[in-house]
C-alpha cells in the first residue's frame, strides 16, 4: 500500500492543482477601465438619464457636465440620489429630507440616513429607525423590518438594501429576500444592473444568481442608465468607468441660469440649509 500512495501521490496532486487553478481563472476579477475624476465625494448618484451628481466634502451638490464638476448648492449633504428628471434628493443636516427640483429646495417630512431613486422615479430611504420606507407623493410609507444601512432602486420601483451586518436583500411582491453575499453599499442602473461594494472593498456585479467580482478599490458606488459603475474610495475620490462617460449629463431646468438659495420655501430652514447655487 505504500508504494501504491507513492505512485499516485503526485498524480493526485497534479489533479487538485489544476482543479483550484480553474476555480481561480473562473473567480479573476473583471477588469473595469477606471477613469479618475476631479473632486472628491462623500456620495454619488446617476439619473436614469445619465445625469452624474456628487455630495462633495464641502457638504454642497456638484452635477458633472461632461468636464468637471459644476456646483448647484446645498449644505451639509452627506448623501444624495437623482431621479429620472434629473431633480436632487438629498440628506442633509444629518437626516433632514430635502429636494431640488432646478429652482428650489424643498423640505420634505421625516428622517433618513440614506435615500434612493429608481429609473420610474420610485423613492425609497432608510429611515432612522434603520427601516425601509416608500415615498408615495405625500408621505413615506414603511415597508418592511429595519436593521438597515444602505438602498438602491430598480427600474421597477423595487429596493436592494444592506443591513447593518452586511447581508443584501431585494424587495418583491413577497417582501424582501436575501441574496448571497456580503456588502456595503448597494447601486442600481436604470438598465437594471445591480452592483454592491463587497467587504472587501471591490465592486461586484449581480449575473442573476451570484455576484461577479471586478477590479478596484472603492467605498461607495452608483450606476449609470448603461450599467456602468461610478465610485468613490475611502480617500473620497472619484472614478467612473470610462465607457460610462459617453452618456450625456443633463441638470434640472433652471441651474444653469440660476436658483434660489435652499430652504427658501420654509423661511426658518434658511439657516440650517444653504449654499451658492450656480450663476
Amino acid at each position: 500500500m505504500s508504494g501504491l500512495n507513492r505512485i499516485n501521490a503526485p498524480l493526485i496532486l497534479a489533479i487538485l492543482s489544476a482543479i483550484i487553478f480553474k476555480i481561480d481563472t473562473g473567480h479573476a476579477a473583471s477588469n473595469i477601465p477606471w477613469k479618475k475624476l476631479p473632486g472628491q465625494a462623500t456620495d454619488i448618484g446617476v439619473g436614469a438619464n445619465g445625469a452624474a451628481w456628487i455630495a462633495g466634502t464641502d457638504g454642497a451638490a456638484w452635477n458633472w457636465n461632461g468636464k468637471t464638476w459644476v456646483k448647484i448648492g446645498g449644505g451639509s449633504i452627506t448623501r444624495i440620489a437623482t431621479d429620472p428628471k434629473s431633480g436632487i434628493w438629498a440628506i442633509a443636516n444629518g437626516t433632514q429630507i430635502w429636494r431640488f427640483d432646478g429652482a428650489k429646495w424643498r423640505h420634505l417630512p421625516g428622517q433618513a440616513t440614506d435615500i434612493g431613486i429608481g429609473a420610474n422615479g420610485a423613492v425609497w430611504i432608510v429611515g432612522t429607525d434603520t427601516a425601509p420606507y416608500r415615498w408615495n407623493d405625500k408621505k413615506w410609507i414603511r415597508v418592511g423590518g429595519g436593521d438597515l444601512v444602505r438602498v438602491a432602486v430598480d427600474p421597477n420601483g423595487n429596493a436592494w438594501v444592506v443591513n447593518k451586518s452586511n447581508v443584501i436583500f431585494r424587495y418583491t411582491s413577497q417582501g424582501f429576500k436575501q441574496l448571497p453575499g456580503r456588502g456595503t453599499d448597494v447601486g442600481v442602473g436604470a438598465d437594471g444592473s445591480v452592483w454592491i461594494v463587497g467587504t472587501d472593498g471591490a465592486p461586484y456585479r449581480w449575473n442573476g444568481k451570484n455576484w461577479q467580482k471586478h477590479t478596484g478599490g472603492i467605498a461607495q458606488i452608483a450606476v449609470g442608465p448603461k450599467g456602468y459603475p461610478w465610485a468613490a474610495n475611502d480617500g473620497k475620490e472619484i472614478y467612473v468607468d470610462s465607457r460610462s462617460l459617453k452618456a450625456s449629463s443633463t441638470r434640472p431646468s433652471g441651474t444653469s441660469s440660476g436658483c434660489n438659495r435652499p430652504g427658501d420655501d420654509r423661511g426658518s430652514a434658511r439657516n440650517q440649509f444653504s449654499g451658492n447655487c450656480r450663476k
